[in-house]
């Protein structure tokens, strides 16, 4: 057998074997619980914690979604340590471009309760996303999302990327990076997703 058949042959072997792996991916889930860990890293806070994320696909188009984070931080301009309390609820649409990949936009109310001696009590503000999210086989989820938040009374422009890789039927491992460029803050994310 000559190089050229035997390259054809492994060639045609393995497109076949992608294809096979792109079709026997479904999209990506809309209707999940997650649980993790927060680290956050900017010019003005640093810190950490933990939140939940729930979504819920209420149609075949349209999802809702609800956020709450809890976060022990410091300010890095002086000794001051606070809390914050992070809420976030919204939805929004997305349309298939392929059997495996989304196209999305969402829209949601941002409200963050500060503690612990931070003068302002609360700051709010909204947070518009459009993003896609690719399923690239059974077990492995990439996204990417660009990010426009109007918090209190002042404009950020942010984009964020992330994945998600199933270990079970019902069990994934998730993770994501964002960051926002004014404050030039970085928001780490590593968590536990259970399909609903």
């Amino acid at each position: 057998m000559n190089n050229k058949r035997l390259t054809a042959m492994l060639a045609g072997t393995l497109f076949a074997a992608v294809a096979q792996q792109a079709v026997a991916a479904k999209g990506p889930e809309y209707s999940y619980a997650e649980i993790g860990y927060i680290n956050i890293d900017g010019d003005l806070v640093e810190g950490d914690g933990a939140g939940v994320n729930i979504s819920f696909g209420a149609t075949d188009h349209i999802f809702l979604k609800f956020g709450y984070s809890r976060l022990f931080l410091e300010d890095t301009s002086s000794p001051l340590d606070f809390d914050a309390d992070r809420f976030q609820i919204g939805g929004g649409a997305h349309f298939g471009i392929t059997d495996s990949i989304d196209v999305l936009g969402a829209l949601s109310y941002v409200d963050v309760e500060f503690s612990n001696g931070v003068p302002a009590e609360a700051d709010e503000g909204y947070l518009a996303e459009a993003g896609v999210r690719a399923k690239l086989s059974k077990a492995l989820e990439l996204n990417a999302t660009v990010s426009a938040l109007h918090f209190d009374g002042e404009d950020d422009m942010g984009y964020g990327v992330g994945a998600v890789f199933d270990i079970t039927k019902n069990f994934a491992l998730s993770g994501s990076f964002r960051q926002f460029q004014d404050d030039n803050e970085n928001e780490y994310f590593l968590g536990l997703r259970v399909g609903l």
